[in-house]
């Protein structure tokens, strides 16, 4: 089994990212016509708006919590001080929020035309988005205080589950955190004596059994951390948010976010576990 990466180290990360996923939704009108033409030259969207609409997401306050999500699940206590200190290193070369940033931007860019981008950057603009990308990162920058709130109405929770579905956000979360379990399960294997090794066969049978048996505590907590992190919205708002995520468009450019993000983590690690596997073998070992 995959051992060191328990249903808690996956809730870190979960968590950390956790509300992302689903606001890069797109609001209705001109969305709600269709996906814009994947055959659109990414040449034509301006590399300003891109910046802008991963500046009004919130996506680099995001990736530094997530990076620090990422680096906490690689410390292990009875790991030296000097480990500790690798690990730190090897975290900030690959698994940096800017080196994440770089790659999701460059993964998005390519991935979506001026149409999503123009619909998206509406959104954003817009006095709701702006809202919901605030109330987001205050939940981040609370790093997990305690909230005192009332009882949901019956609405709540129902809207609540449609964002998630619609959005992919469970998903998308675990993604992340599997990209990296993934990656340094497959760098232990290699280096172990070939009568020792799974294989990439039987490796990623586990890990596949890992991700089913953590994605419904998982979904449990994120729909706990959207139910927080959006309590100063009304049900009318949130009902006019999830219906900006079921959009055709809405769902096709959340898929390119969620993509760029999860590419962008899975190639980062790939990377750090290879390092990690020879300067610490018998510490990363054991997430076999």
């Amino acid at each position: 089994m995959v051992r060191g990466y328990t249903l808690c180290s996956v809730l870190a990360v979960t968590l950390v990212w956790g509300p992302y996923a689903s606001h890069a939704a797109i609001p209705g009108s001109d969305a709600e016509s269709g996906p814009a033409s994947p055959v659109e030259r990414p040449s034509e969207i301006t590399a300003a708006a891109v910046d802008e609409l991963l500046e009004l997401s919130g996506l680099k306050e995001r990736l530094v919590t997530l990076a620090a999500g990422l680096r906490a699940q690689l410390h292990h206590p009875g790991m030296t001080e000097q480990e500790h200190a690798t690990v730190d290193r090897v975290v900030a070369r690959y698994l940096g929020p800017e080196m994440l940033y770089a790659r999701t931007r460059l993964a998005f860019g390519s991935a979506v035309n001026s149409s999503t981008v123009a619909a998206a950057l509406a959104w954003y603009r817009s006095p709701l988005g702006r809202r919901i990308v605030a109330a987001d990162l205050d939940v981040l920058a609370d790093g997990g205080r305690p909230v005192t709130m009332g009882q949901p109405s019956a609405e709540r929770l129902p809207l609540i589950e449609r964002l998630d579905e619609a959005g992919g956000a469970s998903e998308a979360a675990l993604d992340i955190t599997m990209a990296l379990v993934r990656s340094l399960a497959r760098a232990a294997d290699w280096i172990l004596p070939v009568h020792a090794r799974l294989g990439p066969g039987r490796l990623e049978q586990r890990i596949t059994l890992t991700r089913f048996a953590a994605f419904p505590e998982i979904r449990r907590a994120y729909l706990v951390n959207m139910l927080v992190a959006y309590r100063g919205l009304d049900d009318d708002e949130l009902a006019a948010y999830a219906r900006w995520v079921e959009s055709s468009a809405g769902r096709w450019f959340v898929e390119a976010m969620n993509r760029a993000v999860v590419d962008a983590v899975g190639m980062a690690a790939e990377l750090a576990a290879v390092e990690l596997v020879t300067l610490l073998p018998q510490t990363v070992g054991d997430s076999r």
